[in-house]
């Protein structure tokens, strides 16, 4: 009974031998050719796509190109960050002048670092109230972005025929996108 035993467990044992040592690592090998199918066939089709939106693709950066273009040119751009404060302050000295607004003090308080280089100056001033109205009008209409960022302002002398006289504060801000363009430079 054992020797029939043996003869009936030795093929079964063989059979489970081949299968654990040749079969196993036969479809183990399988599986992963395919995962790496699969993951190489996802990728073609990714790469497919994105060669297939290549048109779309060039018209959209050429879009942004323009519309960045657009962009700058509403910031200003220079090299020298004292060189734009000069320019910046004759430009609002000169705007106030040309509207009859007196710029009793002119400092710069802050020059705020970021994606776009912030340069902040507050400005004293009185005039008649008339002319202010009048130059809040020339500031936004500036081809440059110069942003109020805060203003402050006291109306004495209102009467039934007139607007009175204005003194007060302003705090504007002018972008520059030079020097952060410089830094890339410098870098890359």
């Amino acid at each position: 009974m054992q020797l029939l035993n043996k003869r009936i467990m030795l093929p079964i044992l063989a059979v489970l031998l081949i299968v654990r040592f040749i079969l196993v690592p036969i479809f183990t090998w399988q599986q992963e050719q395919i995962e790496q199918i699969d993951a190489k066939s996802q990728r073609l089709n990714k790469s497919s796509n994105v060669i297939a939106r290549i048109p779309l693709i060039k018209e959209s950066l050429g879009q942004l190109k323009l519309k960045n273009n657009q962009l700058q040119k509403i910031y200003y751009n220079h090299a020298s960050l004292n060189g734009l404060k000069l320019q910046l302050q004759q430009q609002i000295e000169t705007l106030f002048t040309q509207h009859n607004i007196k710029v009793k003090n002119f400092t710069w308080v802050a020059e705020i670092s970021g994606d776009l280089i912030q340069e902040r100056a507050r400005i004293s001033y009185e005039g008649t109230t008339k002319d202010f109205a009048r130059l809040q009008l020339a500031i936004a209409r500036l081809p440059k972005l110069l942003n109020v960022v805060q203003w402050t302002m006291n109306i004495r002398g209102m009467k039934e025929l007139s607007l009175g006289k204005v003194v007060g504060r302003i705090v504007l801000t002018a972008y520059n996108v030079s020097p952060i363009a410089e830094k890339a430079n410098v870098k890359g």
